[in-house]
């Protein structure tokens, strides 16, 4: 099972090709990367028919979950 800070490194990766394919400057405004991918994701999910506030709380109930798992170990 992976750990949150692996989970933390592909989200980064993920974040920071998306900061460069918009002309972001990652290392200076990471938080608008990865507010701007989040935002580019739910227009994805409207696309594919899902809904973006179910995933919405679905991310967080999986982010809530890990975070409680990794801190009883």
């Amino acid at each position: 099972m992976p750990t949150n800070d692996e989970r933390a490194a592909w989200a980064g990766e993920c974040a920071r090709v998306y900061a460069d394919l918009t002309g972001l400057d990652y290392d200076c405004e990471v938080d608008i990367a990865i507010s701007d991918l989040m935002a580019s994701l739910l227009h994805l999910a409207d696309r594919q028919g899902l809904c973006p506030e179910t995933l919405i709380t679905r991310a967080q109930m999986h982010y809530e979950h890990e975070s409680r798992e990794e801190e009883a170990t």
